[in-house]
Order: C-alpha cells, then structure tokens, then sequence
C-alpha cells in the first residue's frame, strides 16, 4: 500500500532514513518512503519531503538510496545467554569445525594439554551429530578417555544429549548398578552394562551437578559477545530461557551499567532448573515487569526431550531407532500443578511439547486450567508445537484453548533430512504446516532455538518459511510455503504480540520504538533463495547504530 504521513508534533529529529522503501509491518502493510526518530522513539513516517521537515541543525540524514528497512527483528526462542558463556568456557567441536569422532578427539587432546590436571573439559557439539559424523555414531566415554584420561570431560551434542568420561562418571558415582533418572536414561553397553558415557536427557544432570557453575562475570561477558553477532543479524530483540539467578543478575547488572547491548525477555525454566516455581511466585512478579530493555516474559517447561536427541514423546516412536518412544521429563500431575501456579500468578507459559504424547498432554492440562480459571487474552504459548503431528483435531483444540504455537523453521533448514529420517514418512507429509495455520487464522510466530548450534538469524529462519526447503536444497511440504510478507511478520509484529509488546515494537510506526534494520537488497525484489544470506546494512536499536 501507499505511504500515509504519520507524526507526533515535536522539535527536529536526531535522526531521519530517506529515499528507501521503509516497510512498516503495521496493520495496513504501509511501504513509506522515510522515517524519522527522535531520542529512542520513531516521530515521523511518510514521504521524503514531509520527513525532512524535520531536520535541523544536529540531525544525521542517512541516505538509503533505495534500500529497505525492517522493523527490528526478533527471535522468540533462544539459548542465548548459555551459549555465550559457553564461548568463554567450552572447546568447539561442532560439526561445522569436526567431521569425525577421531577430530572430536584431538581437540580433546589439545585442550587437555593445556589444562590443568582435574579441571573439567566442556565440548560443544551439535545436535544430529552422529548422523554427520563418518562413524555414524556418538563417541564414547573409552575415546574421551584417549584424550583426556586426567581430567572430567562432557561434550554435549545438542541440548539432550551430553557424552562424558570415565573421570566425569566416577565423579558423578556413575556405574553399571545406577539407576535411570525420572526423565531420562543413562545409555548401557548391551553385554556388560557398563555406562558407555552417553546420558540421555535428564541423566545429563547427575554429572552436570558436579560442574563449576559460571559466574556473574563470565555471564556478562559470554552475554557481550554473543550479542555481536545477533546485532549483526538484524536481532534487536530475545526472547532469552535462563535457568539460575547468575544469569538474570548479569542482565541486570549490564543494563544498570547501560551496557546491555539488545532487549531481552526472559523467559524463567522453573523446572530442570536452579529457579524453582514456588520461590519465583513468592517475588510477586508478573509478566511484563521490567522495562523496553529487561523484562520477565514468564515461566518456561520441558514436558518431554528433544528431537535432535530422538528424546521427543512419541506414539508411534522413531523411525529410524524402531521400539524408541522418547522420554516424558514432568509427569502431567507435576505439568498441571505448575501452570495453574503460574496462570494463577498472572504469568504467561512457555511450556516445551515436541512429540505428540507431549501435545496431548498440554491441551489436557490447559483444558483442565483454563476451565477453572479463565483467563481472556492469556497467550500461552507452546514452544516447537505446529511442526510436525499438528492434526486437525490438535489445531482445533490449540485454537478453542488460544494457544500460541512457536514454530523452528530453523530446525527444517539445518535439519530437515534429519527430520524426514527419524519421523518417517507419513509424519513427514505435513510438516511446518504454516500455510494451512494461516489459511486457519492462526497467529502464531517463530524462533531460532539458537544460537548454540546454529546462528541466531531471522532471515534465515523467514527463507525457511518461505522456500519450504533445508539448506541442503531438499524441498519439504511445498504446499506449505508462505509468502515473503507473511513471514516478516512472524519475526516483527506477531514476535512482538506474543510477548505482549506489539504496542512499543514489531512494526515502524510513530509512537514505537526507533528499533530498525536496512538490508543491502530488497527482499521482494530478489529470487527467494538469496534471503536466507541477505546482509544487514545497519542495526539502528533504540535510535542509535549499534551496527554498520
């Protein structure tokens, strides 16, 4: 649509954008010309002429010649702040930097060498990785041992599985007579029964217990460097899981400090955490308290593992690991106790369903809550639900109980023939059904789960949507492909509503705030495939250039 003037009578502006294509997101999908911003907040939209009224003598004019602009973008589902420590604390041996159990192993080797005996070793692997790696398989606890057979040794391969030593083992009293924790399993050679060092799911915290936790400062600083590449991105805003008070203080501390370098929403882990449901409702605090830069979003639950482990709670379990169901990690009584505690509080729920035991299981407990005390506008939101086994009966009851759905098109980019193989083709027929939610009036938006094993990248994750495809070229449920506005808008104005913000974000409107990204090419004018590695020309974030 045509641009229409917008403003707020006031003094000149600090800074205006002209000669661009200013795409706003708002209502009316308004493409402007200019835009202007003074102090942290946009004052002025339209055409070049109505916008330069508003320049004086201290104004900075940026000529976009032609360029486009973006509200600024947001990823609704991160592990951010664990995975910038883990950039300060761990050895990389992702497969983007190791293709072989042998490689893992040498870098083992290496930091071994220049570690003091004892001190633990932490690798960083990924998600899938013993599809890509050329054993085919997960190292185990002997092969860490070639390595490192002085020191206490886990690599976690994705967010489910972790692979530890036979020094972290005897540390965490680990032996072939252990019991398998409530929610996970500690993988056995089938002949001895010896623990082969692969923990699955909750098992992963028997040793974690017995690791250092960082401190503030290292939080801080793993939270500085991380944010580089984010803003680099085009990110202004996360939706950011945390797990202990460490990482909450070191947010606040930055943002007391003015140094926190991008707006978070914290999304709180009351379980499988060292913040507990009852203690965090005792503070009284709601969602939304806070401010445009730190804010409580509310409490965030695991019911069942993770698909890249093959943990995710199926019925008809994996297909490519036959007899293999997954793992529920909060029996329901435990589930529903909890979100009728927080629901209660006035707090929103981001609660993890991955399989389809798992989907079944939230739409009974929210039936059951919200029957009880209803609660209008709540929105709830279920994280990694719509991607897979979104039946029509599933989609009624999500849509009767307003629910959000949080989709991870960037799991389909990175690991779509992962996907295919370990769901089988019949539950391979509708997946990332994001047409069909739109066509049935859904609301919904989407998230990275990065950056620990992919980037945080939002244009990436608006490719995947459109294109339908992995990054590897495979085409998957074409005739569920959106079109390029609809998903822009999953990661400006629908990101921002289901956070509660879409009054002061999502959208390049007067009155909001003066976050922005300029691409160095129009994403409507360019093939399709070009968006996934579309650079940012600049990062405006609360009116100033945080990066160009």
């Amino acid at each position: 649509m045509s641009a229409t003037k917008h403003f707020i009578t006031t003094s000149k502006a600090d800074l205006i954008l002209f000669n661009g294509k200013i795409i706003t997101m708002n209502d009316r999908n308004t493409i402007a010309k200019a835009v202007a911003i003074k102090g942290n907040l946009i004052v002025m939209v339209g055409d070049d002429d109505e916008v330069k009224s508003l320049v004086g003598e201290g104004t900075l004019q940026i000529d976009l010649s032609g360029k486009s602009v973006l509200p600024g973008l947001i990823d609704a589902h991160v592990h951010f702040i664990d995975d910038g420590v883990a950039r300060i604390r761990e050895v990389d041996v992702r497969t983007n930097k190791v293709k072989s159990i042998e490689e893992l192993v040498e870098r083992i080797r290496e930091k071994a060498a220049e570690t003091p005996e004892g001190k633990w070793i932490i690798g960083h692997g990924s998600p899938g990785q013993d599809l890509i790696f050329a054993e085919k398989r997960f190292p185990n606890r002997w092969e860490l041992d070639k390595a490192a057979p002085k020191h206490p040794v886990t690599v976690h391969c994705g967010a489910h599985i972790n692979i530890v030593n036979s020094v972290a083992l005897k540390i965490a009293n680990i032996t072939k007579n252990t019991p398998d924790p409530e929610g996970g399993w500690i993988v056995r050679d089938p002949k001895t029964n010896e623990p082969t060092g692969v923990l699955r799911e909750t098992a992963k915290y028997l040793v974690w217990k017995y690791i250092p936790e960082p401190t503030v400062e290292e939080y801080k600083s793993g939270i500085l460097a991380g944010a580089i590449d984010v803003i680099r991105s085009g990110t202004t805003t996360i939706h950011d899981i945390v797990t202990c008070p460490e990482a909450i203080k070191a947010y606040q501390e930055l943002k007391l400090d003015g140094r926190l370098p991008l707006r978070v929403r914290l999304l709180v882990r009351v379980i499988e955490s060292d913040i507990t449901i009852d203690p965090f409702l005792e503070l009284g605090l709601m969602t939304g308290f806070g401010d445009e830069w730190l804010s409580i979003g509310g409490v965030k639950m695991s019911i069942d593992g993770g698909i890249t482990g093959r943990n995710a709670a199926f019925y008809e379990g994996f297909a490519d690991e036959p007899g293999h169901h997954g793992v529920i990690r909060i029996p329901q009584e435990l589930l529903e106790d909890t979100i009728f505690k927080a629901h209660n509080a006035g707090l929103q729920c981001h609660v993890h369903a991955i399989g389809d035991i798992a989907h079944d299981m939230v739409f009974k407990a929210f039936n059951k809550i919200l029957g009880e005390i209803p609660r209008k506008d709540h929105r709830h939101r279920i994280e990694h639900l719509g991607m897979w086994c979104f039946t029509p009966n599933r989609r009624k009851k999500t849509k009767e109980l307003s629910l959000i759905p949080v989709l991870n098109p960037s799991v389909l980019a990175g690991m779509g023939e992962f996907l295919l193989s370990c769901l089988g083709p019949e539950r391979s027929i509708d997946l990332y059904p994001m047409n069909t939610l739109l066509s049935e009036g859904f609301r919904f938006t989407i998230g990275s789960d990065g950056p620990g094993y992919w980037p945080v990248n939002p244009l990436r994750d608006v490719w995947a949507c459109v294109a339908h495809k992995t990054e590897k070229g495979n085409t998957v449920s074409p005739e569920e492909r959106i079109n390029l506005e609809q998903a822009l808008r999953l990661v400006t104005i629908d990101a921002a509503w289901a956070a509660f913000e879409e009054e002061i974000k999502g959208s390049i409107e007067v009155g909001k705030l003066a976050d922005m990204v300029i691409l160095c090419k129009d994403p409507y004018n360019i093939p399709v495939d070009e968006v996934k590695d579309l650079k940012v020309h600049m990062t405006i974030l609360d009116g100033k250039i945080v990066h160009q």
